[in-house]
């Protein structure tokens, strides 16, 4: 269903996947490149949001806006405002292991822009002040020497973040030991339906992806849709997440699996696995943050325990 073109504080998060979408009706598959670039551009952990932004703030570094009009003053701090709120709202995004809705993000987005806009006169102030030292003591482009600091500033900020954030053993054991604490302790369980899709490389490795804002990896696969078989949800999701198109004729079912689910507390999985050939092709698509070939006797901490406990056992024992 289209999205309302209703101003508000979820109006651009809402009408983005909207023109994503009528893209897809009118160009095919020209789509799927699109939602990948905004997907990764909207990740704070991903290689593209770090390189753009750091040009982006290295290009309003170039700007000297003491000389400029009122007019260029505002265009100047409402480009920086919306780089300060998508810098947001991508970071919340990357670090929430559940959805946020349209209209959180949208405060969020507003939030930033105006606190950002409130300080831009001190910014810019010191900005100045930093330029007159740098000429004052020989430089002749100045701006150009801030706008390669802000850029070095920021890649190493992005750095640090995506390392800090990426799954380290001993972060990873802790996080999972009291999630599965927290789900031993719930006497009541919800059940979550999946299909999920087993591809092997010719080494025998079986293909896990790590979706954004968790730190366990599982198999490429999701929740059906209304109507759906259970070929049909394998086939749409692998599509979705991994960029390739599988064949439900090539399918081959595995079995039913139920476990505890690998990021839901108190939540256990119910799991139909498929097998397919291996496809070329693979990328890091919609929500996946990131992707790696696992061989089947690794005893990695950061598996979901439908590959630990379950899926491995069983293609071990073949």
């Amino acid at each position: 269903m289209a999205a309302k073109l209703t101003p508000g504080p979820g109006y651009m998060v809402h009408v983005v996947p909207s023109i994503a979408a009528g893209w897809d009706r009118s160009f095919g598959g020209m789509a799927a490149p699109l939602r990948t670039l905004i997907d990764q551009l909207g990740n704070s952990h991903s290689t593209l949001f770090g390189i753009t932004s750091s040009a982006a703030l290295a290009a309003l570094a170039l700007v000297e806006p003491r000389g400029a009009s009122t007019t260029g003053k505002l265009l100047y701090r409402g480009a920086i405002g919306a780089v300060a709120a998508w810098s947001a709202v991508a970071a919340v995004r990357s670090e929430r292991p559940q959805p946020v809705t349209g209209n959180a993000l949208g405060v969020v987005a507003a939030g930033v822009a105006v606190a950002t806009a409130a300080v831009s006169p001190l910014g810019e102030r010191l900005d100045a002040k930093l330029v007159d030292r740098l000429r004052g003591g020989g430089v002749r482009r100045p701006c150009t020497v801030l706008a390669a600091a802000n850029a070095a500033i920021s890649l190493s900020v992005w750095e640090l973040d995506r390392r800090t954030t990426a799954t380290d053993p001993a972060g990873a054991d802790a996080s999972i030991a009291a999630t599965e604490a927290a789900a031993a302790e719930a006497p009541l369980r919800s059940k979550i339906v999946v299909s999920a899709v087993v591809l092997r490389d010719e080494q025998g490795r079986v293909l896990s992806v790590r979706k954004r804002g968790t730190q366990r990896f599982m198999f490429p696969g999701g929740k059906p849709e209304p109507g759906e078989t259970t070929e049909q949800t394998a086939v749409r999701e692998v599509q979705e997440e991994l960029g390739i198109d599988l064949d439900a004729a090539e399918l081959t079912h595995l079995g039913d699996f139920e476990t505890d689910a690998a990021n839901e507390p108190n939540h256990t999985v119910v799991a139909s696995v498929f097998e397919h050939p291996f496809v070329e092709g693979v990328a890091v698509n919609a929500e996946i943050d990131e992707l790696e070939w696992i061989a089947l006797d690794s005893d990695r901490a950061d598996l979901a325990p439908l590959l630990r406990d379950a899926v491995f056992p069983a293609l071990r024992e073949r």
